[in-house]
């Protein structure tokens, strides 16, 4: 196992909160998604819902991210401050968005070189079958969002961005590939969020900090796994994504995406079948007793 573990021992819809850098980045992030599908707003098509269970479709995303369209207008969500952080959940994971954001806070005081360059956006997806988080929790996102904005932002650069409304696949991959690096809930909380982003970097780049599962989910080879509730473990994990080589960012993600591709929804019912068939081969024969 090569995933590295850091740890600590001893609603509202359509709604956007703060800025990244000025009300033209702003502005920038929103055509930038919508020219991906000509779409007047990157907002209008069917919200991203998906329920995983097997993987996800790697061959779609990795096309989708290839395309031209989606290479510019990630360069343009992207801009020239950096690193970018990119946070995608559901609504319902208000502790682990909360204890992020926090994190990510903590990073840009202990590292100001950070400040004025590094930006986190996090987007807050409905939940598939609805929030149990009430609004008061779903509001306090938003509140300490504005609060980091206000301790540590200036007029020209705002750190936090956050979005909370449901976006279409075409529009996280354009996310997905602007991310330098992607935080993501645990692998056992069935999101697919992480796989995403992993099979929209057929180049190679980005770095993965994961949060780490209470289930039985093995974490996946490259990522850096955090305990997702515990500040100071993801403000390491955060630290240490935003100071990896490029070197070190391209194992990591080779070894990513052998993981998620080998899983996906075509390859996973595929060995699953090979395996069955292969058990059915093996097996002693069966002897009906006669009449």
């Amino acid at each position: 196992m090569t995933a590295t573990v850091l740890s600590n021992h001893g609603v509202a819809s359509r709604q956007h909160v703060g800025v990244t850098q000025t009300n033209a980045d702003e502005e920038s992030l929103s055509h930038s998604l919508a020219a991906v599908a000509g779409r007047t707003s990157p907002f209008d098509a069917h919200p991203h819902m998906v329920t995983r269970t097997v993987g996800i479709d790697c061959a779609w995303f990795e096309s989708m991210a290839n395309r031209s369209k989606t290479i510019e207008a990630a360069r343009m969500i992207r801009g020239k401050k950096r690193p970018f952080f990119v946070g995608v959940d559901w609504e319902d994971r208000t502790i682990q968005i909360l204890t992020r954001l926090r994190a990510f806070e903590r990073l840009l005081e202990f590292e100001p070189g950070l400040r004025g360059r590094a930006r986190f956006l996090q987007i807050v997806i409905d939940a598939p079958c609805g929030s149990s988080e009430p609004p008061e929790a779903v509001k306090g996102i938003a509140n300490v969002a504005a609060e980091i904005n206000t301790r540590q932002g200036t007029e020209a650069w705002r750190p936090v961005e956050l979005r909370m409304e449901s976006l279409t696949r075409e529009d996280l991959v354009v996310v997905y590939r602007a991310a330098d690096v992607m935080v993501a809930a645990p692998i056992s909380d069935m999101t697919p969020f992480a796989h995403e982003f992993v099979a929209s970097r057929a180049d190679g780049s980005g770095a993965l900090v994961l949060g780490r599962g209470t289930g039985p989910a093995t974490p996946p080879r490259g990522a850096v796994i955090v305990d997702g509730d515990d500040e100071f473990a993801v403000f390491l994990g955060l630290r240490h994504a935003a100071k990896m080589t490029r070197g070190e960012e391209e194992r990591r993600m080779r070894r990513l995406r052998s993981c998620v591709t080998a899983h996906d929804v075509v390859a996973w019912p595929r060995g699953r079948l090979e395996s069955l068939a292969s058990a059915t081969a093996s097996a002693a024969p069966v002897h009906l007793p006669r009449d």
